[in-house]
C-alpha cells in the first residue's frame, strides 16, 4: 500500500523512467508509465523486465503512450525523465492535463530543465540519479545495482512533500538523500556528465581506458576553474557522493578492462547506438558557454564538443574514435 497515497506519473519511460517507475511498481507504490509507442506495448503485453547483476524479475504497471489516455487525480505526481532537448515540448503536453499546482519533479541530468519547468509549475522540486541504467530493447531494463537519488525543492529548501517521496524511494529501494541545496547537486552531477560523455564516445574496446580517464581529469580540471569562476557551488549534500576533486582522485587510479556481466552502458553510448541526438550540449555546453562569458579557454571540452557533433551529424556510433584521437586531446 502506498502510505503516502502519491500516483506517480513518469513521463518519459526511457532507461531512467522505466527503471524508477519499475521499482516503485515493485514495492507496491502507485506508479504509471507514459513513453513510446513500442515500449508501452511490451510492457503491457509481458510486463516490465528488470535485470541487475543481482537478479532479474518482472513487473506489472501501468504504462500509456499519452496523458490523454489516463484519468488524472488529485494525488499525481509529475515525474519527468525525458532528455533535457524534449522538456520544452512535454511541459507543453503536460501542461495540457495538468494544473499549474501539480507538484514536480525533474529527474533529469543537466541545470537547465528546473528553470524552465517552474515557469509552468511553480511547485517545482530537483533531482538527481545517480544509477546507469541501459534500456535497448523495449520492454527491457538493465542495471547493475539500485542506485541514489538526491531530492530537493527548487531552487533551494526542503518541505514534507519532498521528504514524503523519498520515503517512498527508499522503500522500493533507492539510497535517498534529501538536499537543502538540490542545484549543488545538480551542478555536480553536470560534472559527472561531462566525464560520461567521454565514457560513451570512447566506447572502442582497442582504447586504453586509463587514456580516457586522463581526458576525463582534463574535463574535471577545466569545470573546476569554470565553477570557481562564476562562484558556482558544486558541493555535495552528502559525503556519499564524491566531489570534484574526489573524482579527479579516482580517475587517476589504474582502470581495469570493462566486461559488465550484462550490458550496462551509460546514455551517451545508447543514443550513440540508436543514432538518436545527443544530450552533451546541456552539458558540455552549459561549461563552454559559461568558460565564454568568463573569457576562460577550456579545449578539451571544445574539442570533445566538436567530436560529439561530428558523431551525431555523420550518424556514427560508439566505436569509430580511435585511440590516436584520445591521443590527439592529451597533446593540446
Amino acid at each position: 500500500m502506498n502510505s503516502n497515497n502519491h500516483r506517480y506519473i513518469i513521463f518519459g519511460a526511457g532507461a531512467v523512467g522505466s527503471t524508477a517507475g519499475g521499482l516503485l511498481a515493485l514495492n507496491k507504490k502507485n506508479a504509471v508509465l507514459i513513453g513510446r509507442k513500442e515500449h508501452v506495448q511490451k510492457i503491457n503485453k509481458d510486463g516490465l523486465e528488470l535485470n541487475s547483476y543481482k537478479d532479474s524479475c518482472k513487473v506489472e504497471i501501468a504504462s500509456f503512450c499519452s496523458l490523454a489516455d489516463i484519468q488524472t487525480q488529485k494525488n499525481d505526481v509529475i515525474i519527468l525523465t525525458v532528455k533535457s532537448q524534449d522538456t520544452p515540448n512535454s511541459l507543453k503536453e503536460i501542461g495540457k492535463h495538468y494544473p499549474k499546482e501539480t507538484p514536480f519533479i525533474s529527474l533529469q541530468n543537466s541545470v537547465l530543465n528546473e528553470p524552465e519547468i517552474v515557469k509552468y509549475f511553480p511547485n517545482c522540486y530537483g533531482g538527481v540519479f545517480r544509477m546507469t541504467t541501459h534500456l535497448l530493447e523495449s520492454g527491457i531494463v538493465n542495471f547493475r545495482k539500485v542506485g541514489r537519488i538526491i531530492l530537493g525543492k527548487y531552487p533551494k529548501g526542503r518541505d514534507k512533500f519532498i521528504e514524503n517521496v523519498a520515503d517512498d524511494l527508499k522503500d522500493s529501494g533507492f539510497d535517498v538523500s534529501v538536499s537543502e541545496d538540490i542545484m549543488n547537486d545538480k551542478w555536480l552531477k553536470l560534472a559527472l556528465n561531462v566525464t560520461s560523455v567521454a565514457t560513451g564516445m570512447f566506447s572502442n574496446p582497442q582504447i586504453d581506458r586509463n587514456l580516457t580517464n586522463q581526458v576525463k581529469i582534463k574535463l574535471l580540471e577545466e569545470i573546476e576553474i569554470v565553477l570557481k569562476s562564476a562562484k558556482i557551488d558544486a558541493t555535495p549534500c552528502s559525503s556519499k557522493d564524491k566531489t570534484i576533486q574526489q573524482m579527479i582522485e579516482h580517475f587517476k587510479k589504474t582502470a581495469a578492462p570493462y566486461k559488465p556481466k550484462i550490458p550496462v552502458y551509460n546514455s551517451t553510448w545508447q543514443d550513440l547506438q540508436k543514432s538518436k541526438p545527443l544530450e552533451a550540449d546541456y552539458f558540455l555546453g552549459v561549461i563552454i558557454e559559461i568558460a565564454h562569458k568568463n573569457k576562460i579557454r577550456i579545449p578539451v571540452h571544445e574539442k570533445i564538443m566538436e567530436m560529439c557533433n561530428f558523431l551525431e551529424k555523420n550518424k556514427l556510433n560508439q566505436e569509430y574514435f580511435q585511440q590516436k584521437d584520445i591521443e590527439t586531446i592529451l597533446n593540446q
